[in-house]
Order: structure tokens, then C-alpha cells, then sequence
């Protein structure tokens, strides 16, 4: 077990070896009838029975297999580790050099002085696992605080705000009614946005989903020949905050604001056995894939998505896109772990 906790070795030495020692126990039991390894005298005192050798050889082996067992994972294991789990086969060797002296006393002294050695590196090694968990936890939320900061540079970019703001303004000389609903749509925006920032668990997926409509009424001022189609067959799940959004900005922006005529960004959901499954993909320009990460704006909005997805619902995130034909980016969050 101390080792499989390093290394998924197989579990077949110790089950041979666990049936060798049933063997012994089943022997012990049937001493308690037929005086066979031991019994008590008349007075009441433990004697020796006519097959004791049989003990000795069964500790014999005991220990050789262990001696052995360690030498086998010397590699796995580390040099303290190493000798403590040594000790137990060689201190009750040593003390066997006493039995025709004194016994049984050095024995039981060399497995107790052993055990507590072995208790003393447990503890070391479960102290040490939990520090090391502690510094990844630390680790991995020092990670979602620089994502958060990142989302919230990204998702606040001056030229998408100056763009609002210069929309409202052309409605407020043209349909101040439409100039009011496009403000109380951005103040939606702003605050459901920097909600989403402060946000450190998951959150249901019809809030992530509204954000994203309320986004896109917003470009959709400007942008009047973008669409959206939609295809949701479930919404009973939980997300990472701005998962979807930062997607489907980076549609608008990259795919179909700067082609001629517009176009189509689709959104759905679909679930199987183990997964639920969000896609958003659109028939604009389309970029290479493998030179994307030379646009920092992009490759950061997408590494924050995949960053997300990964470290608060255990899920995947994968991008395609071919030029001139459109982008689709796909999002699988295990059932298991997204369940309201």
C-alpha cells in the first residue's frame, strides 16, 4: 500500500503472500485443539508444542519476503524510506543472534523499535503530501486569481465600451426608447460582467446563457447583419463564469464583424451518458489554428476559457476553425461534476 501510493504497482505479491500467511493463522487455530504449535500445561503455562519449528520457519520467510519486497521497489521508494522499511527485516534478524541467550524479549524489542520507525515515516510522508496539497491549492488559486484579472482586463476592453457608448448615443438623437432599453442593456452587462469576475464557483448555466443574449443585444446595435441560431436541449447544469461569452465575443469580433455581409453565430447544448456539450460556432473568416496564440488578445481570451474549464469542472475545451469558412469552439463538462 505505502508504495502504490508512488507508484500503481500490482497487487499479486501481496496476495500470495497474504494466503501464505492464512495458511499460518489456520494453523495457530487448530493448535487451540491439537496442541500442535503450542499449548498449556497442566499449571496453566505456555509450552512449545512437537511442530513449533513450523513458527520460526513461517517468520523466516516472512521476513526474507519483505527483505526481498523492499530490495524490488528500491527504486520507487526514497533512501529514507528505503532503510525504515529494511529495519523491519533486519533488527528481528539481529536479535535472532540472541535466541539461544535470551529470548524472546530482543525480538519483540527489534519489531517494536522497527515499528515505530515505520510510524515515524508515515507521518512524515502524510505531513509532507498534505503540505504539498496545500501548496498546489495555493498554487492553483493564485492561477484563478491571475484568470480573473486577465477576464477582467479582456472582457473590459476601452474600444468595446467607447463602441456601446457611441451607439447609444447615435440612438438617443435618433429613438431616445430604444436609446433607453440599449442602456439598461449595457448597465445589465456591466453588472452581471464584473458579478462574473468575483465569482470563484460555478454558476447555472441559464445565467451564463442570459449574459451572453445581453452581450449580444448590445453588438447587435452596431452590427445589425450578425444573427445569432440557437439549439438548447439542456440547461440543468452548472458552469464556469464567462465560459460562454468570451466565445462568442471572440465570433463577433474575429469571425463576423469584419466580414463583408455578416453572418451566423450558433449556439447549443446537448448532453450524452457521461457529458454535457456546449458549442458555439460561426461562418465567419475562420483563423489558423496554429499560428492563433500570435493575436495575445485572442490567445489569452481562449487560454482563460480553457483555463477555467479545466481547473472548476474538470472539462475540455477544443478549437477548430478553417479559413474562410468559420470557427467552432466545443466545451465537455463531465456530468459528475457540473450536476446542480
Amino acid at each position: 500500500s505505502f508504495v502504490r501510493e508512488k507508484e500503481k504497482v500490482s497487487w499479486r505479491y501481496a496476495n500470495i503472500f497474504a494466503l501464505f500467511n492464512l495458511t499460518f493463522l489456520i494453523m495457530v487455530v487448530i493448535s487451540l485443539f491439537n496442541g500442535m504449535l503450542f499449548f498449556f500445561d497442566e499449571d496453566g503455562w505456555y509450552c512449545d508444542g512437537w511442530a513449533y519449528g513450523i513458527v520460526n520457519f513461517f517468520d523466516f520467510i516472512t521476513l526474507i519476503v519483505e527483505l526481498l519486497l523492499v530490495y524490488k521497489y528500491k527504486k520507487i521508494l526514497s533512501k529514507e524510506a528505503f532503510y525504515t522499511m529494511l529495519s523491519f527485516s533486519v533488527l528481528p534478524f539481529m536479535s535472532m543472534l540472541t535466541i539461544p541467550y535470551w529470548t524472546p524479549t530482543p525480538t519483540y524489542l527489534s519489531t517494536t523499535l522497527s515499528l515505530i520507525l515505520i510510524l515515524i515515516l508515515f507521518h512524515g510522508e502524510i505531513t509532507k503530501a498534505l503540505a504539498d496539497k496545500e501548496i498546489q491549492l495555493a498554487e492553483k488559486e493564485r492561477q484563478l486569481a491571475n484568470s480573473r484579472i486577465s477576464i477582467a482586463l479582456s472582457q473590459l476592453r476601452p474600444h468595446f465600451l467607447y463602441n456601446v457608448l457611441n451607439s447609444i448615443y447615435y440612438l438617443c438623437g435618433k429613438d431616445t426608447q430604444k436609446a433607453q432599453e440599449a442602456i439598461s442593456t449595457f448597465s445589465d452587462y456591466l453588472r452581471d460582467n464584473m458579478s462574473s469576475i468575483e465569482k470563484r464557483k460555478m454558476i447555472p448555466f441559464d445565467d451564463e446563457l442570459n449574459h451572453t443574449k445581453t452581450y449580444l443585444a448590445l453588438e447587435q446595435i452596431r452590427f445589425k447583419n450578425i444573427s445569432v441560431s440557437y439549439d438548447i436541449q439542456t440547461t440543468s447544469f452548472m458552469c464556469p463564469p464567462l465560459s460562454l461569452q468570451p466565445l462568442v465575443e471572440n465570433a463577433v469580433k474575429h469571425g463576423l464583424s469584419k466580414k463583408r455581409g455578416g453572418g451566423t453565430i450558433f449556439i447549443s447544448t446537448k448532453e450524452n451518458e457521461d457529458s454535457v456539450i456546449i458549442e458555439v460556432s460561426d461562418n465567419g473568416l475562420g483563423f489558423d489554428v496554429d499560428s492563433y496564440n500570435l493575436d495575445k488578445e485572442v490567445h489569452i481570451g481562449i487560454n482563460n476559457v480553457r483555463e477555467r474549464i479545466k481547473s472548476m469542472a474538470n472539462g475540455s475545451f477544443v478549437i477548430s476553425s478553417i479559413i474562410n469558412e468559420g470557427t467552432k469552439a466545443v466545451i465537455t463538462l463531465p456530468k459528475k461534476d457540473i450536476n446542480k
